[in-house]
């Protein structure tokens, strides 16, 4: 008979099976869904059975992005409750995985914003989002300083003069051009 994994051991997380020379965090539905196999024991099934319908992931348990128009009209109040916020008024920000995921570490945190800032369980599939933030797009689209210092703003008088093509131009007649130029 084979022998079967205690029930006393965590559930692999995705930051215990990763080489330390790797730096990127799983896509964010995956860490959710790997969040709720390891709050389910492992066990699919619970997953599809949850019946934490306050869990701000509980509409993306299943690994797979929800449709918002689904949800829309559902009063269901999501954890923190120190953060009031239904169901159908998340729906109608656009259920943001991320800020699902900044909810449900608040919520683990006793409802703090800055405990789960200085969270330091790092076997959590969700500790590299608990910011909100998405680690994986790091330098993508950055602040207008950020930008700045990747492509520095040159000034009118930096620019190269360009020559211009007069024989192209056409003819401008005279009561068009402006009436501070001298012809």
């Amino acid at each position: 008979m084979d022998e079967q994994a205690p029930f006393d051991r965590e559930p692999q997380s995705s930051l215990t099976t990763r080489t330390p020379d790797e730096t990127r965090a799983p896509p964010t539905l995956k860490a959710v869904r790997r969040h709720c196999l390891w709050c389910c024991n492992g066990s699919t099934n619970e997953v599809a059975l949850c019946p934490a319908r306050r869990c701000p992931l509980w509409a993306m348990r299943m690994g797979k992005r929800p449709d918002p128009a689904d949800y829309i009209d559902d009063q269901t109040k999501l954890y923190p409750l120190e953060m009031p916020m239904t169901l159908g008024e998340f729906a109608a920000k656009g259920m943001s995985t991320l800020q699902a995921i900044r909810r449900r570490c608040i919520d683990c945190s006793g409802g703090s914003a800055i405990e789960a800032g200085t969270c330091s369980v790092r076997i959590c599939d969700l500790h590299p989002f608990r910011f909100g933030r998405n680690p994986n797009r790091t330098g993508i689209g950055g602040s207008a300083e950020a930008m700045a210092r990747i492509r520095p703003q040159r000034t009118l008088a930096e620019l190269p003069i360009q020559a211009s093509d007069d024989e192209n131009q056409p003819e401008t007649p005279e009561d068009e051009r402006d009436p501070g130029i001298a012809a």
